[in-house]
C-alpha cells in the first residue's frame, strides 16, 4: 500500500488564461469554448499538493491522439480498436524543497508555469521521407459516431483529441507506484489556406459531374428531347467568415437537344419550371490500421478495417422559372458553330447558391480518418416533365482564420456548445462535435 504522503502528494488542476475571461464558464469554473490553431502558445499554471517538503517533478504532457474502433462481427464485445498518438510535448518541472521552516503547515498547495508551442504541421520520423504530405497537417478535434468504451478510455468513428496530462513524482518514489494526476482537453482547429481543387482522378466512381434525362410534356407523353446537365466542383466554403452563414455557387449548365421529329416551332424552353434540391453530404472514413493514402470508396468497399459514415447535413429546394435560354449556331465573333439551325441545342446556366452555417469540420485526411463534404443536386423539370437528373460535385470546406470561433453567438439550444464540458465516460452514442473554426498554414494535397 502506498504511504499516507504519497496519495497526499497530487497534481490538484490545470489554469488557463481563458478561465479568468471566459463569458461561458462551466460549472467546474474552467472554460472549455476556447479554440487554439497551429502556431499558438499554449500555457498556464499547474496547482499540485504536497504532502512533506521534499524535491518533486512536475511532468505536462501536451499531445494529440486518435480512437477509432469497428464492430466486429465474430465477437460483438470485442470490437476492433485502434489508439494512435500522433503528437507528444513534455515539459519536467523540477520544484526544489523549501527551507527548513518548522512553521509551515502541510499539506502545502502550490503552483508551476508550463508553457507549448502548438505545431502547424506534425512531427515527421526521417525514416519515412516518401510519407503521403497530407497526414503530416495538423488535425482538428473531432468526435463523430458511436462510442465504445474500454474501461476509462472512449473509442468513437472518429475521435481526435488533444489534452494537457500533468502528474507529479517524488524523489525516492518507486518507479511501479502509480501517479497520480489530471487531465485536460484542448480544443484545436487549424487555419488554413485556400485549398485547390480536388483531383477526381483520384476518387474514381465517387462523384458525377454531367447527367441526362427525357423530356416529355407529361408524365406519359413521347419524348420531346434529351436534357444534359453539368457543372464543376464549386469554390471552397470558408466557415471563418464572419457572415451569420457561408456560401458557394454552383455553376449548373444545362442544354436540350429536341428529338428530330419534333417541331421547331413548338418548343418553348422560356416557359419551362425547373426544380433543384441541394444536399450537403458528409462522408467520414475511419480505420483500425494506419491509412497509405487518403480512403475512396473503392479501398472502402474492399477493405476490412476501414469504416464509413455517410450524412445528410442539409436540404434545400429551389425553382428556377424564366430562365434566360439561348439557340445561338453562331458564336459572339461570327463563326457559324453549327450550319443547320436546327442542330444547335438551346443552352442556359442556372446559378444554384448554397448556404451554410458554422457548424462544419473542415475537410481533413489523417493517418487513421478523413472527412469530406460534397453536393448533391438533383434536377427535374415539372412544367413539361423530365425524369430526374442527380449530379454529385466535391466541396471543400475550410477555416482561413479563427474568427468564427471568437465571434460567433453563443445559443443555449447549441447541440455542441455542451460536449466540451463532457468527460469520456459522460459521452452517448451518436455525439457528434463539431468544432467550428480554423484547420497549420497548409496546402491540401489532392491527387
Amino acid at each position: 500500500m502506498p504511504c499516507a504522503w504519497v496519495l497526499d502528494t497530487r497534481v490538484v488542476s490545470i489554469h488557463l488564461p481563458e478561465d479568468r475571461t471566459c463569458k461561458n464558464i462551466a460549472k467546474d469554473g474552467k472554460c472549455h469554448c476556447h479554440v487554439r490553431t497551429g502556431g499558438d502558445t499554449l500555457e498556464g499554471e499547474i496547482s499540485f499538493q504536497l504532502a512533506l517538503n521534499i524535491e518533486s517533478t512536475i511532468d505536462v504532457c501536451f499531445e494529440g491522439l486518435s480512437r477509432t474502433w469497428l464492430p466486429n462481427e465474430n465477437d460483438y464485445n470485442e470490437p476492433f480498436k485502434n489508439e494512435n498518438h500522433f503528437l507528444q510535448q513534455v515539459e519536467s518541472i523540477k520544484v526544489p524543497p523549501h527551507s527548513e521552516d518548522a512553521s509551515r503547515a502541510w499539506p502545502e498547495t502550490r503552483t508551476v508555469s508550463f508553457k507549448f508551442k502548438i505545431p502547424k504541421t506534425l512531427p515527421v520520423a526521417a525514416s519515412v521521407p516518401d510519407l503521403d504530405p497530407r497526414p503530416q497537417e495538423l488535425h482538428p478535434s473531432v468526435a463523430v459516431g458511436h462510442v465504445h468504451r474500454d474501461g476509462t478510455d472512449s473509442y468513437m468513428q472518429p475521435l481526435i483529441m488533444y489534452r494537457l496530462v500533468a502528474s507529479i513524482r517524488t524523489k525516492g518514489m518507486e518507479p511501479e507506484r502509480p501517479r497520480v494526476g489530471i487531465v485536460r482537453k484542448i480544443k484545436i482547429m487549424p487555419t488554413t489556406h485556400r485549398p485547390p481543387p480536388v483531383y477526381l482522378s483520384t476518387f474514381e466512381q465517387e462523384y458525377s459531374l454531367e447527367a441526362t434525362s427525357k423530356l416529355r410534356k407529361h408524365f406519359y407523353g413521347h419524348s420531346e428531347g434529351l436534357l444534359e446537365f453539368a457543372a464543376e466542383e464549386p469554390e471552397p466554403i470558408d466557415i471563418s467568415s464572419h457572415d451569420p452563414r457561408s456560401s458557394t455557387r454552383i455553376v449548373l449548365r444545362a442544354s436540350f437537344r429536341p428529338d428530330k421529329a419534333v417541331s421547331r416551332g413548338t418548343i418553348e424552353p422560356y416557359n419551362w419550371t425547373f426544380s433543384v434540391r441541394t444536399r450537403l453530404q458528409r462522408r467520414v472514413f475511419y480505420a483500425t490500421e494506419p491509412l497509405t493514402r487518403e480512403p475512396t470508396l473503392k479501398i472502402f468497399r474492399t477493405s476490412s478495417y476501414i469504416g464509413l459514415r455517410t450524412e445528410i447535413l442539409q436540404t434545400e429546394e429551389r425553382e428556377y422559372t424564366e430562365l434566360t435560354w439561348r439557340n445561338d449556331h453562331t458564336s459572339s465573333n461570327g463563326t457559324i458553330v453549327m450550319r443547320d439551325e436546327n442542330e444547335c441545342p438551346w443552352l442556359v446556366t442556372i446559378p444554384v447558391v448554397l448556404t451554410s452555417n458554422h457548424n462544419l469540420i473542415p475537410s481533413f485526411s489523417s493517418a487513421t480518418a478523413a472527412l469530406r463534404y460534397s453536393v448533391i443536386l438533383d434536377i427535374r423539370s415539372s412544367r413539361p416533365w423530365s425524369s430526374h437528373a442527380t449530379l454529385e460535385l466535391p466541396l471543400q470546406v475550410f477555416s482561413r482564420s479563427r474568427a468564427s470561433s471568437e465571434h460567433r453567438p453563443s445559443s443555449g439550444d447549441d447541440f455542441h456548445s455542451h460536449i466540451s464540458h463532457m468527460t469520456d465516460e459522460e459521452c452517448e452514442e451518436n455525439v457528434i462535435e463539431e468544432l467550428m473554426t480554423r484547420p497549420p498554414e497548409y496546402r491540401r494535397w489532392a491527387f
